[in-house]
């Protein structure tokens, strides 16, 4: 148990090379007290239990990168590396190069890619295929969400622009798989979103065919000298304003604040922002459920732009990643 805390302190999982050890964590894991989250790898159970999915995620990819120094990770695992916002959805299995002509079998926690003329550079100990190739290969490989959140994240960190993200695109072999995919979620990228779950929900307008809204817009208070940043702004054809907020987990951190203090805040400024226009919130709940969504935008009098279509080509069963 010793050695398994010092794993955890170093941010690693606790991988023993003893066999005879191994199999005796491994008759130990009943869920309550030692978990193996990856083959071979063992955490005291309330510990991993307490990490978020990304944090595990990472957990797993540094103990694998200090037992396999020469594997490269690629894809959403690389992108987690690198700072981008990737879905929950998108760390069910870790993303792997498979150097040269070497065959290697999927896992249910291993998904291996053949990737050609690819740079990797090292970050925080681990082999990470570089930020372009990464980037292309998320907005290729994923469903047109989770690729946007991705590439929005991608153009923040990065501190570039919508071109480069297509120069992304074009130094990439023409004739790779689900390139196509990829370019059409680069036109769409904007580094103005300020989470993935803000880019999911635009994704969702784009595809139900909505007119898309102005991001992170300071809107003057009527009321003081302070402006309040809205995540999405409609200027209706009458004039009006339709501000967009979306409640997601991050919105509700209190940073050291009563909870209840926090609920007023909001209110006080909600109140604040009526004052200039109607306010409509949505959560992941009416992301998940995209008629709800739809019927929500309309109730506000949000308008199409065209009929709604699924942008997903799939190159990949996205369920798979």
């Amino acid at each position: 148990m010793n050695r398994m805390g010092m794993a955890e302190r170093a941010g690693l999982l606790y991988a023993p090379t003893c066999k005879a050890e191994q199999n005796a964590l491994k008759g130990m894991t009943n869920g309550s007290v030692i978990t193996r989250p990856y083959p071979g790898m063992f955490a005291r159970a309330p510990s991993w239990d307490a990490l978020t999915v990304s944090e595990r995620h990472l957990r797993m990819m540094r103990t694998l990168a200090r037992m396999h120094p020469d594997w490269v990770f690629c894809g959403p695992s690389a992108a987690l590396v690198l700072g981008f916002d990737v879905s929950n959805s998108c760390m069910h299995r870790l993303h792997l190069v498979c150097s040269g002509e070497a065959s290697r079998r999927n896992t249910a926690s291993v998904m291996w890619h053949h990737l050609r003329d690819m740079k990797v550079m090292t970050v925080g100990g681990m082999r990470v295929s570089s930020a372009e190739r990464t980037i292309v290969d998320c907005m290729r490989w994923l469903d047109f969400s989770r690729g946007l959140a991705i590439a929005d994240s991608a153009l923040r960190v990065c501190a570039k622009d919508q071109d480069w993200l297509l120069a992304c695109c074009h130094a990439v072999d023409r004739r790779t798989y689900g390139l196509r995919q990829a370019k059409l979620v680069a036109a769409y990228a904007d580094a103005r979103a300020e989470s993935g779950g803000e880019s999911i929900a635009r994704a969702a307008m784009i595809e139900e065919g909505f007119s898309l809204p102005m991001l992170q817009v300071e809107i003057p208070d009527p009321l003081s000298s302070t402006p309040h940043r809205v995540d999405f702004l409609w200027t209706l054809a009458d004039g009006r304003w339709v501000l967009g907020e979306f409640d997601g987990r991050e919105k509700r951190m209190t940073r050291g604040k009563d909870a209840v203090d926090v609920l007023a805040d909001e209110r006080l400024r909600e109140s604040h922002l009526t004052l200039g226009g109607s306010v409509v919130r949505f959560s992941w709940q009416d992301m998940r459920n995209r008629r709800r969504l739809a019927h929500l935008l309309t109730a506000y009098g949000i308008p199409h732009e065209r009929e709604p279509r699924r942008f997903d080509l799939r190159p990949l069963d996205c369920r798979k990643i």
